[in-house]
């Protein structure tokens, strides 16, 4: 999975003109489950796949999430955030809001996105309507609630440490990358939900992985030798390259042989960057701005703290503050003692709501510092 930048999209203006007339359509049945149903069904189904082409653009002609390159007919325009239904929660109406919002839409192959499976006992969905969260209490059920107080489960190719999380084997099976190791908020692995929903391990895949990662390895010892080499690797390493993100998983691995750091230097330095720490912060004393960098909290998302007078909300910024009804605290210790507890005890204070239960930001921290300190000692 290849991180997909978004903020390239270029939406035309008669695109969105009638998205726009689209979307008065959608508010006027009220968030009826039955009228909107009705919509989606007779007709307005094909608006978003008049932006493939765009789409295309951002990362070529391959699924977001598996990276098989597709025919362009065939890719599909995924709804990340199921605009109809969601699997996991039968009530909810669905994220019709979003139906016509580009942030919204994801390229998916076929069977990525709705297929029968390649197995004799019958058919399946793969991600369809499916988006499970790790706080289902926090799950927003009508336009104009903070999407971003959501802890989505599924990896998004259009958030940047989501795409590092998932990487491969030498034979092409997906894996964790043990860079980003699991943090207590994941009452399930995200990224092995991710292998399952969107079916990362089906046969075709791995060895279409294997066999580029193996390319990428022969040509990494050719480097210095034959001339093409280098050139050949980079092709496989491109963003819209058929998958790229194995290929560079099987480059980093190739990092020993000669030539190979100083030829790719510029690939290794950004692919490390993305998912290791700075001396200065490795480890020891993660502040919340690192965290939230490193992809191990979310901004949005709702701190809850418990005091002898009830339970206090926050909410956790881009910048790393805690946001207390009208003020942003620089620390969770000052965000804490606002709130009438020991100033000491913030980041024991501080919880976030998961499946599983509440789950401190002390704890989240301490896990992430102990997972990446036993990866940097072998």
């Amino acid at each position: 999975m290849r991180h997909v930048d978004s903020t390239r999209l270029s939406v035309p203006p008669q695109w969105r003109a009638d998205a726009d007339a689209l979307e008065k359509q959608v508010d006027e049945c009220n968030g009826d489950k039955v009228k909107l149903q009705k919509f989606f069904e007779r007709r307005n189904t094909s608006h978003w796949t008049k932006l493939r082409a765009e789409l295309v653009d951002l990362c070529g002609r391959k699924c977001w999430y598996c990276e098989g390159k597709v025919s362009h007919s065939r890719l599909h325009i995924d709804h990340f955030r199921p605009k109809g239904r969601v699997t996991e929660d039968p009530s909810h109406t669905g994220y019709y809001w979003l139906a016509f919002v580009p942030q919204n839409f994801r390229l998916a192959c076929e069977f990525c996105n709705s297929s029968t499976d390649d197995v004799t006992n019958g058919s399946r969905r793969t991600k369809h309507d499916h988006f499970p969260l790790l706080n289902e209490s926090a799950r927003i059920r009508s336009p104009g609630g903070e999407l971003s107080r959501e802890m989505p489960v599924l990896l998004d190719p259009l958030v940047a440490s989501d795409s590092v999380m998932l990487s491969f084997d030498m034979v092409g099976v997906a894996r964790r990358n043990a860079l980003t190791p699991r943090t207590p908020l994941e009452s399930v692995d995200r990224v092995t939900e991710s292998i399952r929903i969107f079916r990362l391990d089906r046969t075709g895949l791995t060895e279409g992985r294997r066999v580029v990662m193996g390319e990428v390895v022969d040509l990494a010892k050719a480097l210095g030798v034959f001339p093409q080499a280098e050139e050949w690797i980079r092709a496989r390493i491109a963003t819209e390259a058929e998958y790229s993100s194995a290929a560079r998983a099987a480059l980093r691995t190739a990092r020993g042989l000669p030539n190979v750091c100083q030829a790719f230097h510029d690939v290794l330095l950004v692919d490390e960057s993305e998912v290791t720490d700075s001396d200065s912060t490795r480890d020891l004393n993660l502040s919340l701005p690192r965290l939230i960098e490193t992809g191990v909290l979310s901004p949005g998302v709702e701190l809850i703290g418990s005091t002898a007078l009830g339970d206090v909300h926050a909410t956790l910024i881009a910048d790393g503050r805690v946001e207390l009804g009208a003020r942003a605290y620089a620390s969770p210790e000052s965000a804490a003692a606002a709130a009438g507890a020991e100033a000491s005890s913030g980041w024991h204070f501080w919880t976030i709501e998961v499946n599983s239960g509440r789950v401190s930001i002390a704890e989240i921290r301490d896990t992430y510092a102990s997972a990446r300190s036993q990866h940097h000692e072998t």
